[in-house]
């Protein structure tokens, strides 16, 4: 059969088989193959595996039938390098060419013009035979992906872990859980099922928008005790294998609602972009805790663990964020898992009084537990508390602190010398602040973002120059090859034509 691929067509079968057929190759080379076999008149499928997972492209319309096999494999390599090559219009023709060893014949047409090449491969019967079929049925498969990818970041990357290496779908409870053994997710599915407990893989496919788009279907087949799931949407079809092991129990590290709880933290989705700034400057080299810190009546506040040489420690509040508690609370945590909490949607924590977990909820159903690290956070929060009062009195609450101040009337010298800075905390007395060392504050400095759209344009520029002369040059490699490869062919004819004389000459 002859199979005709648009640029689009190679383009998505590149970008999708990336993340199934590794860059550096597989162990076994047929791995490193894509297989085309014929699956109506006009119709093929183009499939990659790597006995765990298996990825299947449907390209309706794209075969010429002829009397050539109607299955073949092409090297992934191929279609790494005609997706940069091939522009708007063009396209390549690959046909499965009679006779042993199996040899594929490629054509590609760019910019009008056919550059031909012949390729050896491997036998379409040595590509690992497709397991059995799962019975799909029509389901929201966007949310289920939707839930996986949410809760991916949380699995474990040991791999002498095997059991939590994956995402757990829990068919009693429907829902999906993960867990590192540090932190645990668990994101409920009422009205999904998939009839068993399964441990899916973290995997590339379902990380990315492969699957995305298109009306959905997913199952689940047997190979023999062990499950795969399948899911199809769209023009693709993924299978997995699951994870063969148990999952451990990991109802018994949730932590029940019964008033353990002394705190509760609600951040603002407007704060989100102050944590992550926050944390970037707390969390560093030295030590990858910061700490969440909570005075009634005001704002919360992310604060450094590390002192300043003053004993001071640096800190930041979150203006638009809620805390309640009957008295300050503080505990130590690891930044980036209090970053990856809360850009899963979980924004209302809340605390205990000891180093037990962290109970955190979000708006979708479910929970995220979070393990504090054990720090002595008695002196950060003595520090903060201190900088927002230093005679220990409670400040106004933090709503009125985000209100605009109106416009006053110039003041003299004297009053501005003694006139709090905008913005800062005034105590209820209406005293200034103690003079001393000032504690170190953390400022959000809002850039320019005409220049940043500008910097922007001028790297994007610069990196798509550099990848049109990237584009020439191969061009001119692959004419050169092109050429070399017609000398060979040439040289290979005159060589079998003196051959056949010297044969007729000797009478051999």
């Amino acid at each position: 059969m002859q199979v005709t691929l648009s640029q689009s067509h190679v383009r998505r079968l590149a970008r999708g088989f990336a993340k199934i057929i590794p860059g550096r190759g597989s162990v076994m080379p047929v791995l490193d193959q894509v297989r085309f076999r014929r699956v109506s008149e006009s119709g093929a499928e183009a499939t990659a595996t790597t006995m765990d997972e298996t990825l299947t492209l449907q390209l309706p319309g794209t075969v010429t039938p002829d009397s050539g096999p109607d299955a073949f494999l092409c090297p992934f390599a191929e279609f790494r390098n005609l997706s940069r090559d091939l522009g708007a219009g063009d396209a390549v023709l690959l046909q499965s060419l009679p006779g042993e060893p199996p040899r594929l014949e490629v054509i590609a047409r760019i910019e009008g013009r056919d550059i031909r090449s012949r390729i050896e491969t491997i036998p379409p019967s040595e590509f690992p035979a497709d397991g059995p079929a799962a019975t799909l049925v029509t389901v929201d498969v966007a949310a289920f992906l939707h839930a996986y990818r949410t809760a991916l970041p949380f699995v474990s990357e040991d791999p002498n872990r095997s059991p939590i290496d994956g995402v757990f779908w829990h068919e009693e409870e429907h829902s999906i859980v993960a867990t590192d053994g540090r932190r645990l997710t668990l994101l409920k599915l009422p009205q999904f099922s998939l009839g068993r407990d399964l441990i899916i893989p973290a995997t590339k496919v379902l990380a990315n928008s492969i699957l995305d788009g298109g009306e959905g279907r997913i199952g689940v087949a047997m190979e023999g005790e062990r499950a795969s799931l399948e899911v199809a949407c769209g023009a693709w079809r993924y299978r997995v294998r699951s994870v063969d092991a148990v999952y451990p129990n990991y109802s018994i590290v949730i932590p029940s609602d019964v008033g353990q709880f002394v705190a509760t933290v609600d951040i603002a989705p407007q704060d989100l972009a102050l944590v992550r700034s926050a944390v970037s400057r707390f969390a560093n080299d030295r030590t990858v805790a910061v700490c969440l810190c909570g005075v009634p009546g005001v704002a919360p506040y992310l604060a450094d663990t590390i002192p300043e040489a003053d004993g001071s420690h640096a800190h930041v509040q979150l203006p638009n964020s809620r805390y309640t508690g009957e008295k300050p609370q503080g505990q130590a945590v690891n930044g980036q898992y209090l970053v990856e909490c809360l850009e899963a949607g979980f924004l209302s924590l809340r605390l205990p009084s000891d180093c037990s977990s962290w109970l955190c909820a979000g708006e979708r159903p479910g929970v995220h537990c979070l393990m504090p690290m054990r720090e002595d956070t008695d002196s950060i929060i003595a520090s903060v508390t201190a900088n927002l009062n230093p005679e220990g009195h409670q400040t106004r609450d933090s709503s009125s602190q985000t209100t605009p101040t109106p416009a006053a009337e110039p003041a003299t010298p004297a009053e501005s010398a003694a006139a709090p800075e905008t913005g800062a905390t005034v105590p209820d007395t209406e005293k200034p602040p103690a003079t001393g060392t000032a504690v170190p504050q953390l400022t959000v400095i809002t850039g320019d973002p005409l220049q940043d759209l500008r910097n922007a344009v001028t790297e994007t520029e610069e990196i798509l120059r550099q990848a049109a002369g990237c584009v020439r040059s191969l061009r001119e490699k692959t004419r050169a090859v092109e050429r070399f490869i017609r000398d060979r062919e040439k040289q290979y004819a005159r060589s079998e034509k003196v051959l056949v004389q010297l044969k007729e000459v000797v009478g051999f």
